[in-house]
């Protein structure tokens, strides 16, 4: 765990090559502990790593490797999250299919075990991956959709960044300014 940590505090002080030595050395440690939840982690934050350097290659092979543990553990919420992540880094280098394909896997992994905030989180990632595609009327779907289970579940901050997502789509979308504010 603290080789971990180091590792998290080596990249906040702009030590790349570092901090992937202390994640690798607790890789190691988790091996050895045989803690296998730990490794996954540990591997899930060296692809955070590669992919905030730019190196996505590197990242989406530490990403199936977090990804091959979390599977075999039955670690369903932390699986989910790693999707999303992966979807993230498509997404970033603009490979818009494969982080669709990603999101709505994760998508249909929360519906499943019936995590909604985790639900709403990826619809309103989806609206915001539409809207970067300037697909207004698909990214506006989704974050209707999100907005609603927001409502449900009363996540009022959730709930506020859809209503300001909904509100630019509108103003991109070149709509009237009074259809924006009653959108949100």
């Amino acid at each position: 765990f603290s080789m971990s940590n180091i590792g998290q505090v080596l990249w906040s002080l702009g030590k790349f090559d570092s901090a992937i030595d202390a994640h690798n050395k607790s890789i190691a440690l988790r091996r050895e502990t045989g803690n296998q939840k730990g490794e996954a982690n540990s591997w899930k934050k060296i692809a955070g790593l590669y992919r905030e350097s730019g190196d996505a290659a590197k990242s989406m092979e530490a990403y199936r490797k977090a990804m091959e543990i979390y599977k075999k553990i039955e670690a369903k919420e932390e699986y989910g999250e790693l999707l999303e992540d992966m979807a993230s880094g498509y997404s970033k280098i603009k490979d818009y299919v494969n982080a669709e394909k990603y999101y709505q896997e994760a998508l249909q992994l929360y519906r499943t075990i019936k995590a909604r905030n985790k639900e709403a989180g990826v619809l309103s990632s989806l609206g915001d991956m539409f809207f970067s595609e300037q697909k207004y009327a698909r990214a506006d779907e989704y974050f209707v959709l999100a907005s609603a289970i927001q409502k449900d579940i009363n996540d009022r901050s959730g709930l506020m960044y859809t209503y300001m997502s909904r509100g630019s789509v509108a103003q991109d979308f070149k709509e009237d300014y009074k259809e924006a504010i009653n959108k949100i």
